[in-house]
């Protein structure tokens, strides 16, 4: 599946769960047209390495400012993906020994899930979360407490049938990552242009290179 594929699903999920705005409510080609803006805006601010994870938070951060059962308006999407962008989300520095470096950095994370404070949502699922568990650092269990709180101060919020979307969908992207992690740790060491199937002209399989290093 293409990057923009896979983002116009994300979006798509996320705007089934909402209503049209009253203007559009009745012209469904005026709702077409507004999933296609929207969804445009997201493919164009969203990396191109880690970009699931980036549009998961991206929707994240976009319903807890909302106030409405309504889509979300064109500026207000604009807004939150530049907001997001300059935060640097799935960036990394240039390491002199990454692995040495990164594993201090989930080690931390680790110390601070295990000790019950706070942390970002999508540290929970997904990339992050399997780097821990794949180094010994926690395990499922340790993450079940964040997990939970998460789930019910989504359900306090959306409700019960949303918040059980929400974590459907966390769930789903915590198993395919940790379903590839092992192949790609095992291409760490290979070159990225002698990996194989790469292509410089084919968009990133979903969390891959999130893992590389």
């Amino acid at each position: 599946m293409s990057r923009e594929t896979e983002i116009n699903d994300q979006i798509a999920r996320f705007l089934v769960r909402y209503s049209p705005p009253r203007t559009m409510a009745e012209n469904l080609d005026a709702q077409r047209d507004e999933i296609r803006r929207i969804t445009r805006i997201v493919v164009q601010h969203a990396p191109n390495v880690g970009y699931v994870e980036w549009v998961a938070t991206l929707i994240d951060q976009i319903e807890v400012g909302m106030t409405t059962r309504s889509w979300p308006l064109i500026g207000e999407v604009n807004k939150a993906c530049e907001a997001l962008r300059k935060e640097g989300f799935l960036s990394r520095p240039v390491l002199k020994d990454p692995h040495v470096e990164e594993h201090g950095h989930y080690a931390k994370l680790a110390d601070r899930i295990k000790a019950g404070e706070p942390v970002a949502e999508s540290v929970l699922y997904g990339v992050e979360a399997v780097e821990m568990i794949k180094r010994n650092l926690l395990t499922e269990g340790d993450l079940r407490k964040h997990r939970s709180a998460a789930y019910f101060a989504r359900k306090a919020t959306y409700g019960e049938e949303a918040a059980e979307v929400w974590e459907d969908g966390r769930k789903a992207l915590h198993e395919r990552c940790m379903a590839e992690y092992d192949t790609i740790v095992a291409q760490r060491a290979i070159p990225r242009a002698g990996r194989k199937g790469f292509s410089p002209n084919m968009p990133s399989m979903p969390y891959s290179d999130g893992f590389a290093a």
